[in-house]
């Protein structure tokens, strides 16, 4: 038991110091930018993060905590090396199943217009169509599967013909590559944001509140980043299988927790500046019931 608590306290004591040197990446950033007053801030969290840190590591026996620390390493090491393997294979994977590419034909359903949606069912599942710009009712949409499928409710079904042949393909080569261009464009505008801006969360493994930069579209996409000039999302959290608990909230703690995974066995914990702030992203989350996300 003894030896289990202390290899606890070497991996808290690794999260602070991960911690600690976010936060002075950040003030570097700052200090490029000129931002001094974010410097001091960023700085300051750094060292509170190494006390805890040294806090953590206090009155522990050197030699025992380098043969934690080590160990703890090497696991961390040896479980990225098994999740980059699964993602290869998942690459590979999917690389092989799209090599012979199957055309699909879906119907635009009568009283749509180019932006709005629709749903095509393949092999039981719900496709999530735009109409392109260009096109209307009654037109076909020629497209290419595997397509990535969501369940979509209150949409109009229609179904979609996997029935082309090799001369229907070739003279609808001009047609596909015009469709997917609008349909591209209309993506794009269809990610507009509803919300952005920084909170804090904790991780699946580090419990130590980080900054990210979060941003929730009107689609339901609900992403964070390193800052807000990073193009590159960091995580991203799928709304359709989230709960949203909010009772620490109320309860008076600024934060709340998105529950969330297959079997939303994962935790986060968000927290906002100001409690007003946090109150006005509950109210932006929550009006993405739509998308799937329910609340406790």
């Amino acid at each position: 038991m003894e030896s289990r608590e202390e290899e606890h306290r070497c991996r808290r004591a690794i999260e602070y110091q991960e911690t600690a040197c976010y936060h002075r990446e950040q003030a570097s950033k700052h200090a490029l930018k000129g931002v001094l007053d974010l410097v001091k801030e960023s700085l300051s969290r750094a060292e509170k993060y190494d006390k805890y840190a040294a806090d953590e590591l206090k009155d522990l026996p050197a030699e025992r905590v380098e043969a934690h620390m080590k160990n703890i390493k090497k696991g961390q090491k040896e479980r990225k090396k098994v999740e980059d393997e699964r993602i290869k294979r998942k690459m590979e994977k999917h690389a092989a199943s799209s090599s012979g590419v199957t055309m699909l034909k879906a119907t635009i359903p009568d009283g749509l217009i180019e932006g709005q949606t629709f749903v095509a069912n393949y092999k039981g599942s719900n496709v999530y169509l735009v109409v392109p710009k260009g096109k209307k009712s009654g037109e076909d949409l020629i497209l290419g599967a595997p397509v990535e499928a969501a369940e979509v409710v209150s949409l109009v079904e229609v179904n979609a013909k996997p029935s082309m042949s090799n001369n229907e393909t070739k003279e609808n080569s001009t047609k596909e590559d015009s469709t997917k261009e609008s349909t591209t464009k209309e993506s794009t505008t269809k990610q507009s944001r509803a919300k952005e801006g920084y909170l804090e969360k904790t991780g699946y493994f580090n419990k130590a509140f980080k900054r990210r930069f979060f941003r929730l579209s009107e689609d339901g996409t609900f992403q964070y980043f390193e800052d807000e000039k990073s193009d590159k999302a960091s995580g991203k959290i799928d709304l359709s299988v989230s709960v949203m608990n909010t009772a620490p909230y109320e309860g008076g703690v600024n934060y709340f927790i998105m529950e969330f995974g297959k079997m939303r066995t994962r935790q986060m914990r968000i927290k906002a500046g100001t409690r007003e702030e946090l109150a006005d992203w509950i109210e932006a989350l929550k009006s993405h019931k739509p998308n799937g996300i329910s609340w406790k």
